[in-house]
């Protein structure tokens, strides 16, 4: 998934007006679709005009964000997270229409906790030990446990996570505010990444916003002391994995930090999250 798929114009106006648009989602803001002949494109279709100055400014946001795709992979062989790729922000008769990448979901799994995958979004709480929750509405929420049966190298994942947000804040200057991290396949090459999407409430960097884009969901790795361990009632062994996995995150968030010639404002944020 990424900026070498390209559409014309043509293309995008056939599918607003296409009877063959098939629903994938729903939400307060309007409908998902999909298109058969661009099964690898989801359709954000607003329910009325009002929306239409947001989600432009939204497409804006997330195009710019979009372009960590193309960053040198640096000591990553490729980037393990991918942020989801806008194509185009359209009005069609006074409805507007949002077409990006769509990420397909995963298959079916043998483990009997997460055998009703199949089909559903699937938030990646990666600062959580282990987590699972059917939410009808949002889709299905897994912590590390359950996503071991799709992730490898959870070190380099983290890794990039702590790059990722701190390019974000320092690089683009944007809170980062309210993404969501999911895990599921790209639809034309078939590989399981995670993925960034969900740009809607994104705003301007600051402190507080950026901690808040940290510590809102478990989407990221966290610090955990005896007395959150005991509130928590984490073992020993998960509270030692998460503060392993938050230094290493820390470590790198600070980092490409400092290499934006941000540090004291990473600094900052990462004092405000712990």
């Amino acid at each position: 998934m990424g900026n070498e798929y390209s559409l014309s114009e043509n293309d995008i106006i056939s599918m607003m007006i296409s009877p063959d648009l098939s629903p994938i989602g729903a939400g307060g803001y309007g409908k998902v679709y999909t298109h058969p002949a661009h099964h690898n494109l989801a359709i954000k279709k607003s329910k009325d005009e009002g929306l239409c100055k947001d989600w432009s400014n939204e497409y804006n946001i997330q195009k710019e964000i979009a372009s960590y795709n193309d960053l040198p992979v640096g000591f990553f062989s490729k980037h393990s997270i991918i942020v989801v790729n806008p194509h185009a922000f359209v009005m069609v008769n006074n409805t507007c229409f949002l077409v990006m990448d769509r990420v397909c979901p995963l298959g079916s799994s043998s483990s009997k906790e997460i055998s009703n995958i199949q089909g559903k979004s699937v938030h990646a709480l990666l600062g959580s030990p282990s987590h699972f929750m059917d939410n009808k509405d949002r889709g299905i929420f897994l912590g590390r446990k359950q996503l071991n049966a799709y992730l490898n190298n959870l070190t380099k994942i983290i890794k990039e996570l702590g790059s990722f947000m701190a390019y974000v804040h320092y690089k683009l200057g944007y809170d980062a505010n309210d993404i969501e991290v999911i895990i599921g396949k790209d639809c034309l090459k078939n590989e399981i990444n995670l993925y960034i999407l969900d740009f809607g409430m994104v705003g301007n960097f600051t402190v507080n916003g950026a901690v808040s884009s940290l510590s809102d969901m478990e989407y990221f790795p966290y610090p955990v002391d005896e007395r959150m361990k005991t509130s928590l009632k984490m073992s020993d062994e998960d509270a030692e994995e998460n503060n392993k996995l938050y230094d290493i995150f820390k470590k790198e968030y600070l980092l490409t930090a400092e290499k934006y010639g941000k540090l004291k404002e990473g600094t900052m944020v990462i004092s405000e999250f712990e």
